[in-house]
């Protein structure tokens, strides 16, 4: 019994069904490249842009190689977070300044009307809430608790952060959430002889 043998006649018409390429590559035979997704697009599961994460994740390289547009900077996460939120938040202070200089919104607020100067006071993070404001942060703004900047500050115990507040011209009398003050906040979350030293 014969061998079977390969119809050769055949293999252009499977070729061409398939989109298979007979015969040596020639240089106009490359490989196809995927695009990088579009900074600007939202992931399914998350709702979040790559900026987004790279901004909280402080990938100072990334966030630079994604900032050249400002159509996308200030979105928001699904809770309103924005880029410069979530890199106030964490700490980052390299990938912060960077979004301010690329033009982020500094007043900017999430759903529960703070802004990054909120995220940034209440974590403890006094350079960051002092670059904020080095670019216009409103040190007034209350969220729909009625807390402020300082007052979240002064929750925390984050002496870096009040200070930073203080010696901006936070007031610390301004009324909040249960005719509060920020002192008042501060005593009652870190002591009579702590908040003192943190609001004197």
């Amino acid at each position: 019994m014969e061998p079977l043998k390969c119809r050769a006649s055949k293999v252009p018409v499977f070729a061409a069904l398939f989109g298979l390429t007979i015969g040596a590559a020639s240089a106009s035979d490359t490989v196809p490249v995927i695009p990088a997704e579009p900074p600007q697009v939202r992931h399914v599961n998350t709702g979040w842009t790559v900026l987004m994460e790279a901004a909280i994740n402080g990938d100072l390289a990334k966030v630079r190689s994604l900032t050249g547009s400002q159509a996308y900077i200030n979105q928001r996460t699904p809770d309103g977070s924005s880029a410069l939120m979530l890199a106030a938040k964490a700490g980052h202070v390299a990938v912060s300044k960077d979004l301010l200089d690329a033009g982020a919104d500094v007043n900017q607020q999430d759903g529960r009307g703070e802004t990054a100067l909120t995220y940034a006071a209440s974590e403890g993070h006094g350079a960051i809430v002092r670059a904020l404001i080095g670019k216009g942060a409103d040190m007034t703004t209350l969220s729909k608790a009625k807390m402020s900047p300082l007052g979240f500050a002064a929750l925390g115990c984050f002496e870096t952060s009040v200070n930073a507040l203080l010696e901006s011209g936070a007031e610390a009398d301004t009324a909040l959430a249960g005719g509060r003050t920020a002192l008042m906040v501060a005593a009652q979350a870190c002591g009579p002889e702590t908040s003192h030293k943190i609001v004197d």
